[in-house]
Order: structure tokens, then C-alpha cells, then sequence
């Protein structure tokens, strides 16, 4: 049970899931040998009942755990409603809300992503004065400009992580998707990286790790033009509304 149990601190979800499985599965056998048997026993149950019994649990658990096979139509609409964004270097400008730690900060967002370098550069202006209020980028970090340096320190760390933030949202393809599972009323989907998603009529959504050890989730709504991020590892949220996107035709 133990070096079973340490699984479920994986944050990947298929270590996490089978520790899971694995752990409570044991402790349920190990339940019912010591409990469960015995109380059959005295019961009056002749020997052979609790035998059966058990075998009829272990067959239906190897049936019920059986994989059905992918339906080609779900993985084709899973890819269609996660291609939310272009696969070539965009450009994005949204209106941004970022809160966490009790204080809330609005900024106009404005990016250049490149999908297949995997890199963000990111500027936010404060959408009454016109100031920059930071710009950051995936490979130097925060460059100290407007308004930045008079800011609290545990702002300048979120902000400083905004890029990675921004990968995670718009940088993913529906085809990266490994398997796809059609549940009742949405499709629950596994990708390469560790990341599900689940896929309803009017919501897509992506997280990272599982509960209670989730790193972090997006939830996208109108298409894709609006994203909330909830980054659990830093404790801040950012919510992103009336998204634009313009396609670049260079490498950034």
C-alpha cells in the first residue's frame, strides 16, 4: 500500500491514477480477507461461498476496467474544438485580470507568440493611462520598465511568470491529444504532455496534475476568446477577456 501510495503524488495523471487504483484496491482485498471472510465464516457460509465471492469481484473488476476502443469521430471533434489558436507565430491583445494574494491588477495584455519555438513575449499597459506596467518575455525574464519597479515584490514574481502562463494557454494543438473518451455529456481527452482536457458544449478545458496536487487548469469559453487561468502552484488567478488575435507572418 505504501509504495503504491506514493503515486498519488505524481502530478502526472496516469502515475497518479494507477497509485490511486492500486492503493485502494489493496486495502480493500486486505479489508475483506480480514473482516469480510471471516464474518461469512461464522456466519454459517460454507467454504466455498466466500471463495466464489471474491473471484466474482476480481472477474468483475478485470471486466470493468477493460479499455473500449476509441471512437475515431470523438478524437476528430476533440481536435476540432481545441484548435482555438493558430499554429503559426500570432499576435495577441485581450483585456487582463490578474488576482491573487488579496489584490487584483487590470492591464491590457499585448503578446507575440511562436507556437513551434515555444516562445512568449508579453507587455501589460495600464488600459487608463496608457503606462507600461511591465514586459517580460520567455527567454530574459522581466525587463524592469513603467511602472514595474515601484511594484510589490510578490507582484513582480507572478508577473515574471507570465510567460510560462501564456504558453500554457495559447501554445497547444488538438493533435497532440493521446487518448480520447467519450463520458456523458462532454469528451475527456490525454495529451503527450500530462495534460487533460475535458470538452463540453460551450467549454473546453485543460488542466495539469490532479486533485489535491493539481498544478494548474484554463477554462476557455466564446471559441476561445475569453480564458480563465488558475495557476494553483503560484496561487493566482488570471482571467482573460475579448481576445484578438492577428497572425504574423515572421518568426518572433
Amino acid at each position: 500500500v505504501a509504495g503504491a501510495g506514493a503515486l498519488v503524488f505524481s502530478h502526472h495523471p496516469a502515475l497518479y491514477g494507477t497509485g490511486l487504483v492500486l492503493a485502494l484496491g489493496v486495502s480493500f482485498a486486505a479489508a475483506g480477507g480480514l473482516f469480510l471472510v471471516p464474518a461469512l465464516r461464522r456466519s454459517g457460509v460454507t467454504p466455498r461461498t466466500p471463495v466464489l465471492l471474491m473471484l466474482g469481484l476480481v472477474l468483475f473488476g478485470v471486466g470493468g476496467c477493460a479499455t473500449a476502443p476509441e471512437d475515431p469521430a470523438l478524437r476528430i471533434e476533440a481536435e476540432r474544438k481545441l484548435a482555438l489558436y493558430p499554429e503559426k507565430p500570432f499576435r495577441v491583445r485581450a483585456l487582463a485580470t490578474l488576482s491573487g494574494g488579496g489584490s487584483e491588477s487590470r492591464f491590457i495584455l499585448a503578446a507575440e507568440l511562436d507556437p513551434e519555438k515555444r516562445t512568449v513575449k508579453v507587455s501589460g499597459v495600464d488600459p487608463g493611462s496608457g503606462v507600461l506596467i511591465f514586459s517580460a518575455d520567455s527567454m530574459s525574464g522581466v525587463a524592469d520598465a513603467g511602472l514595474f519597479p515601484q511594484l510589490p515584490p510578490q507582484i513582480k514574481r507572478v508577473f515574471a511568470a507570465v510567460p510560462g502562463d501564456l504558453a500554457r494557454i495559447f501554445l497547444f494543438k488538438g493533435e497532440d491529444l493521446l487518448a480520447v473518451r467519450g463520458k456523458a455529456g462532454y469528451i475527456a481527452a490525454d495529451s503527450r504532455d500530462g495534460v487533460v482536457s475535458v470538452i463540453r458544449a460551450d467549454t473546453a478545458e485543460r488542466r495539469r496534475g490532479s486533485f489535491p496536487f493539481r498544478s494548474w487548469e484554463c477554462v476557455y469559453r466564446d471559441s476561445g476568446r475569453s480564458a480563465d487561468y488558475l495557476n494553483h502552484d503560484g496561487g493566482y488567478r488570471i482571467r482573460i477577456a475579448d481576445i484578438k488575435l492577428q497572425q504574423l507572418d515572421r518568426r518572433i
